[in-house]
């Protein structure tokens, strides 16, 4: 390797880079000093809040092909009357697989029933004739209002035939008193019709008048009238609403709410007598129909095995941090075969966690079930696991890993 003489090391042989350094302008650094710390701190504070999943990844894991077996069970007592499903045969769900006979349970159901229509037939007729009391009782008071109403009629009639009266009064005295003031003008005979007709208007007026009065008195005659049949009609609908007819209604309503719930006891009791598939599946035992005898509550009609649950992904770990894992933990599930780029990332949460086997624990993730239709689960399929054991911070897992060493 060449090496320079000391004199060709002068900063005079290089002018352009003493030039350089001697035009450095020092703020420059203490700004990008500031800055740069200023990064540094921000940096730290975001470490402090800015959360972060700490995650454990499953060494194995599988799509599990476990089968799920059903017991169904009588859920009452009574006779095998017959039994529809057969060994082997599928069955979706809700089928009929045996029909227990309960004869007591159904004369009792018949009694209700009948007992029902006969209750409801009483309380048809008590409210009739409930009805007829009422309008019995209100007939009368129709009448009267109708009086009422005549003799208000009458009253104004009468009103308009004493006004009537009294502007004809007015208009003969009117006369009259023009003819006295013409004098001589006017004849004796002209003044004396004149004063004759003004007192048969008057009579005519104050009868009018006395009419009208006869007519008010009426009306309130028959006001007083309607009044008091009101208040004793009120008094008799009162009493009425107390009377044994009224108790009778109300102690037969009763009687019916009573009587429909029991009939709606007993049908879901009979309900029970149907013995139903509670999922759909293959039937592998069924209860011998041959005997025909009584069963009791509780008993073992069949057996069926539902279809293979591919929802759900068993997995095993021995990773370091495996000791927080709990159930119901959110977990992240990638396949292989289905790349996450293309079908993105199946999403679960642990259903089981297993004890810890030399330093192994198993686990079971159940899938939710919102994942893209073009994936198609089968029993084996490998599985990439990733459980979320812990929210963090970033500042909190260093701190957590530095007291780990």
């Amino acid at each position: 390797m060449r090496r320079w003489p000391i004199e060709e090391l002068d900063p005079r042989h290089f002018p352009e880079t003493t030039d350089f350094l001697l035009s450095y302008d020092p703020p420059a650094i203490r700004v990008l000093t500031y800055l740069l710390a200023s990064l540094l701190v921000a940096a730290v504070g975001w470490s402090f809040v800015a959360p972060y999943d700490e995650t454990i990844a499953a060494s194995t894991a599988q799509v599990s092909g476990r089968q799920s077996v059903h017991h169904v069970t009588a859920m009452t007592a009574g006779r095998l009357e017959s039994v529809r499903a057969k060994e082997g045969a599928r069955v979706g769900a809700s089928d009929v697989l045996a029909v227990l006979a309960v004869p007591e349970r159904a004369v009792e159901v018949r009694r209700i029933a009948a007992e029902i229509a006969a209750i409801s037939r009483q309380l048809e007729l008590l409210e009739q004739r409930v009805g007829q009391v009422e309008v019995e009782s209100r007939s009368e008071l129709r009448v009267a209002r109708l009086a009422v109403a005549a003799a208000q009629a009458t009253e104004i009639a009468m009103a308009a035939e004493e006004e009537v009266a009294g502007a004809r009064l007015r208009t003969a005295e009117t006369e009259a008193e023009r003819l006295g003031q013409l004098g001589y003008l006017a004849s004796d005979a002209e003044r004396v019709q004149a004063g004759q007709e003004v007192q048969a208007l008057r009579a005519g007026r104050e009868a009018a008048t006395a009419r009208v009065r006869q007519a008010r008195v009426a009306h309130e005659q028959a006001r007083e009238r309607l009044a008091g049949m009101e208040a004793a009609t009120a008094g008799t609908l009162a009493q009425a609403a107390l009377s044994d007819l009224e108790l009778e209604r109300e102690e037969r309503r009763r009687e019916l709410a009573a009587a429909k719930a029991e009939h709606q006891r007993l049908a879901l009791s009979m309900e029970r007598t149907i013995v139903r598939a509670p999922v759909a599946g293959r039937v592998t035992s069924v209860i011998d129909a041959s005997a025909g005898g009584l069963v009791a509550e509780g008993t073992e009609i069949a057996r069926i095995v539902a279809g293979e649950d591919v929802s759900v992904i068993e997995a095993t770990t021995s990773d370091r941090g495996a000791g927080g894992l709990r159930e119901a933990a959110t977990a992240r599930v990638t396949l292989p075969a289905y790349p996450y780029q293309d079908f993105g990332v199946l999403t679960g949460r642990v259903q089981r966690v297993g004890e810890e086997v030399r330093d192994t624990w198993r686990f079971e993730v159940r899938l939710d079930p919102s994942r893209d239709p073009r994936i198609t689960l089968r029993p084996g399929m490998a599985a990439e696991v990733e459980v979320t054991v812990e929210r963090t911070t970033i500042a909190g897992f260093v701190v957590k890993k530095l007291r780990l060493r």
